[in-house]
């Protein structure tokens, strides 16, 4: 028996083309959802199947799912931002379409966002291999106490560049988010829920980051693999340099943070998909030129080149025997 709708905490899920991806995501969501009558909102980017169908389905096991097809493509960044529009809970968790929690992530959470303590919460996640099967467990931080960061500048620097570029780590009062200024994010196509909640400036205390591991990424699947250099080493300092209220050499720690998984993830990925021109192209571009400017983060610019240079070297099989090498003398986070 489905519970009455729970006004405290909702997932907003932002889709688009995964219609698999999507039915098996909401499958696994209900499952956690349900006990506790969590509402989930999806946010659809004018897909080619259908949507409105697959969303009917779901809804016949789980009434509690709000959803919405974009008329056009708005890009993903605008998608993320439209699809927390719809959440009417106290609390949104900005989460994938083909990822997974661990059986007690939500209860944990949940009890977390009833005792409104926080702001924001940031849970740790785990990659895992395109099968779900354990990836040597790699995770995002190595912590083993939570965190509670105590200024902004923590806020910037130890959660949202290292942990926000993937949307699962983000758990926010929906009322902090609206009360920025989303719209001058929204042409950065890839972060701007970085930018909005560096913008929130919480309260020392109001953020805490967990250290388990409760949410399970799928490598290997990622939609933007391909434009691994322009995402990483153009659109995240686009984003980071128009959030006000930050000197800019907090915004280049956070970057320094980053920057050396950043650039042998983008070398990892061109050996496998190839040294596009675009990659070339955005490098070189007066766009890029403008964002490292602007940030005064010359090194930036330097640790994209080499990771295109490098990833026209090496080939793939070297790489993924050096990686496997590293894993197994590397003790599980």
């Amino acid at each position: 028996m489905t519970r009455s709708l729970n006004r405290t905490l909702g997932f907003c899920i932002p889709t688009w083309n995964r219609e698999r991806q999507l039915r098996e995501g909401l499958a696994h969501l209900i499952v956690l959802a349900e006990p506790h009558g969590i509402p989930i909102y999806v946010s659809d980017n004018a897909s080619d199947y259908d949507f409105d169908g697959l969303i009917a389905e779901a809804r016949a096991r789980y009434p509690h799912i709000v959803a919405r097809r974009n008329p056009t493509n708005l890009g993903m960044g605008a998608n993320f931002l439209r699809v927390v529009e719809l959440a009417e809970t106290r609390y949104a968790w900005l989460f994938s379409d083909d990822d997974r929690l661990v059986p007690d992530a939500v209860d944990r959470v949940l009890r977390l966002c009833e005792s409104d303590r926080y702001d924001l919460i940031v849970p740790n996640r785990e990659y895992r291999k395109p099968d779900m099967s354990r990836d040597a467990g790699r995770t995002a931080s190595a912590r083993t106490v939570p965190l509670e960061l105590d200024d902004p500048g923590a806020l910037l620097v130890e959660a949202c560049v290292p942990h926000f570029t993937y949307i699962g780590c983000l758990v926010f009062r929906v009322d902090r988010w609206r009360g920025g200024e989303a719209g001058r994010y929204m042409p950065y196509p890839y972060f701007p829920h970085v930018s909005i909640v560096a913008e929130m400036r919480l309260p020392a205390g109001r953020a805490l980051r967990l250290p388990d591991p409760l949410i399970h990424v799928r490598g290997g699947v990622f939609s933007w693999e391909r434009k691994a250099v322009p995402v990483w080493f153009v659109h995240l300092q686009e984003c980071l340099a128009v959030v006000p209220g930050y000197p800019r050499a907090v915004k280049r720690r956070a970057l320094r943070r980053l920057w050396p998984e950043m650039a042998v993830y983008s070398v990892w990925l061109m050996s496998h998909h190839g040294v596009r021109r675009a990659s070339i192209a955005a490098i070189l571009s007066g766009r890029a030129m403008g964002a490292h400017v602007a940030l005064r983060a010359p090194f930036m610019w330097a640790a994209g080149t080499v990771a295109v240079l490098l990833g026209a070297m090496f080939p793939a099989r070297l790489l993924d025997a050096a990686r496997d090498l590293w894993r197994r003398l590397r003790k599980p986070a």
